[in-house]
This record gives C-alpha cells, structure tokens and sequence, in this order.
C-alpha cells in the first residue's frame, strides 16, 4: 500500500510523518519511500532523538518541543542545525507555501511546539 501511495505521489511533493517504531524493516522502508520522492519524516519528542535518527539511519526527522520553545532557529547538542516549524510561528506561512517538511535530503530538524487542546499534556511529555 505504501509503494502505491508513493507512486501516486511521484512529482507531487507529497509527505508525511510517522511514529512507527525505526527497526531495520521500517527504517529501509523510510529510506526507500524519500528516495522514490515521497517524503516521510521521522516524527520524534525531542531534536535530540531528531538529530540522531537523522544521523544514524539517514531520514528526515521532525520533532515535538515544549510551547515556550519558539526561535526560530537554532541547534541541538552537537550541532545540528534545529528549524521551528514557519506555519507555527508566522501568521502569513501555512505548510502548501512552506514546503519544508517535503525535503527529504535536508540536513536540518523542524521543530513543532506543542499547541492545542493537549498542549500541557504535550508539554508534560517533551519536557
């Protein structure tokens, strides 16, 4: 189902995140699906573990930070460059004018603040 999403997508800028746990069969499935052109990030609860997903299997990663974390730019522990999410923090940037979360070969994390009905739950979580 997953090859026919990607199919479906080609040219499309099309993406997504997951939660799904990263053993050797996801991961490869992960790899493969960005580098047919269908981007799925590996969606995380801190830049650190971001950062080392990122590092260790070579997929993009996004990452939930706590709701007072709003700069827009600036680094995790060793140095990875760390991007809070345009659409959260400027009124006039929505995901179809962004497009960030779609680049699949970048070097940087997206951070999301928690926001929402859950926000305290979120920010409970991610600390």
């Amino acid at each position: 189902m997953l090859q026919q999403l990607v199919t479906a997508n080609k040219g499309r800028r099309g993406y997504t995140y997951t939660h799904h746990p990263l053993n050797a069969h996801n991961v490869k499935i992960l790899q493969d699906a960005n580098s047919a052109g269908f981007t799925i990030n590996a969606s995380t609860e801190s830049v650190e573990v971001a950062d080392k997903v990122m590092s260790e299997h070579g997929i993009p990663a996004v990452a939930v930070v706590h709701s007072d974390k709003t700069d827009r730019f600036y680094k995790t522990e060793s140095g990875r460059k760390v991007i809070t999410c345009p659409a959260t923090i400027h009124d006039n940037v929505t995901c179809a004018t962004c497009g960030l979360c779609q680049v699949a070969d970048r070097e940087f994390i997206i951070a999301f603040p928690a926001h929402g009905t859950a926000k305290k739950t979120v920010n409970a979580i991610v600390g």
